[in-house]
């Protein structure tokens, strides 16, 4: 491919990819503008047009000409498919090698098809796999997306001076790999909603962080998404969810809200970062779920087996216990508030002025009680005290505020 492929699309293009993964051919012969230094940051770049289509089986290749850094130096292009509000978008069985930032940014874009696409992980020139920002009516199937930082994510941000309902995306039959970070991740730019996402069938080779992510840090109201047949292997967090206020948005808006998530057959082995040694990733966590208000979410089938440093086994028959922290004894300065969008119609939050900054306060905790039906033992044994009538021990969990 020569360098007059780094041009901007003037009209609606339809790309017949030559078959062979080194093969040449300049843009322009398709219509393309732009000067490929100063106005254009993309390989192949279309705004504003409808009618976009990458097809055949050949390769785009950045073949380290793309930027990863997030200053690329002037003229430096960064991405190798970039498309701004386009309308009826195919990729249908190309490749891209060596991608720079982004192998495919799509922000704005609707009615689109991604089908048979194929990235590639190299130890250089590559970042993210697929960014679908402000967009809606996507499907992406058949595919296979591997990337050293997030592979298929959902954002929201404001490069176009306003927002689109991220909606009706659907993922589905496809195969995942991030080796350094997130393998399907809302966020972490989060200006507008997302609702209606389907994600199906995916297998998840790795995540050097989370598996699945969502985390509304910008005042996004993240609804409706379903995880459905999700096979995860080697990712540092199955699981992470995060609501904060970064407020990073125009109007500063408070936090979001994380709510009615499904997770269906959702299962794993050898859950642990692709390089736990290495720098890439982190030593092996848990399935976390932060922040303000994420309710309604539910699992149903699968298994989780995350192995982690210093453990104790678990059990042969687990005992599973449920409790809501309002229910308990809840000290200042915590205090239980209700909030309708909470599990339970309540929730426990800090009273204004004492929030902690570094590390969890030295007071505040809710504390619940509960009996287990059988004994059982741990690695440093914290027995509480005789539950009334001589029946099993009466533990107590409690619930710190962090930071």
């Amino acid at each position: 491919m020569t360098a007059a492929r780094l041009a901007a699309w003037a009209f609606a293009l339809i790309l017949a990819v030559p078959a062979s993964a080194m093969a040449e051919f300049n843009v322009r012969d398709y219509g393309a503008t732009g000067n490929g230094s100063t106005d254009d940051d993309a390989i192949d770049r279309a705004s504003g047009v409808s009618n976009v289509h990458f097809t055949g089986s050949g390769t785009i290749d950045g073949d380290g000409n793309l930027s990863t850094s997030n200053s690329p130096p002037s003229g430096a292009a960064k991405k190798a498919i970039a498309l701004v509000e386009c309308a009826n978008v195919s990729l249908t069985g190309i490749s891209i090698r060596r991608g720079g930032h982004f192998m495919a940014l799509l922000n704005g874009c609707h009615d689109v098809m991604i089908d048979n696409l194929k990235t590639y992980y190299a130890d250089e020139g590559v970042r993210d796999g697929i960014n679908l920002i402000n967009s809606w009516n996507v499907t992406v199937q058949n595919s296979r997306i591997e990337s050293s930082d997030d592979s298929i994510v959902l954002k929201s941000d404001y490069a176009l001076g306003h927002t689109y309902t991220s909606q009706n995306i659907r993922v589905r039959d496809t195969t995942v790999y991030s080796h350094e970070n997130n393998a399907l991740q809302f966020g972490s730019e989060t200006c507008g909603s997302f609702r209606d996402i389907r994600f199906a069938n995916i297998t998840v080779l790795g995540g050097g962080k989370a598996g699945i992510g969502i985390v509304s840090m910008d005042g996004a109201i993240i609804e409706d998404v379903h995880y459905t047949g999700i096979s995860l292997t080697k990712t540092t967090t199955p699981i992470f969810m995060k609501i904060g206020e970064r407020r990073r948005c125009p109007g500063s808006p408070p936090a979001g809200r994380i709510r009615n998530i499904h997770l269906t057959d959702v299962a794993g082995v050898n859950l642990t970062a692709p390089e736990p040694s290495g720098t890439t990733g982190g030593s092996e966590l848990t399935s976390t779920i932060t922040g303000y208000s994420v309710t309604g979410a539910t699992t149903l089938g699968g298994a989780l087996r995350v192995r982690a440093t210093n453990s104790t086994p678990v059990p042969g028959q687990p005992v599973s216990l449920y409790g809501e922290a309002e229910s308990g004894t809840v000290t200042a300065p915590m205090r239980a508030l209700q909030d309708p969008a909470a599990s339970g119609g309540a929730c426990v939050s800090v009273a204004p002025g004492n929030d902690s900054k570094s590390s969890a306060p030295s007071t505040g905790h809710a504390t619940l009680s509960f009996d287990v039906a059988r004994p059982g033992t741990s690695a440093a044994p914290e027995p509480g005290p005789a539950a009334a009538g001589g029946g099993p021990t009466l533990n107590r969990l409690v619930v710190v505020p962090g930071p």
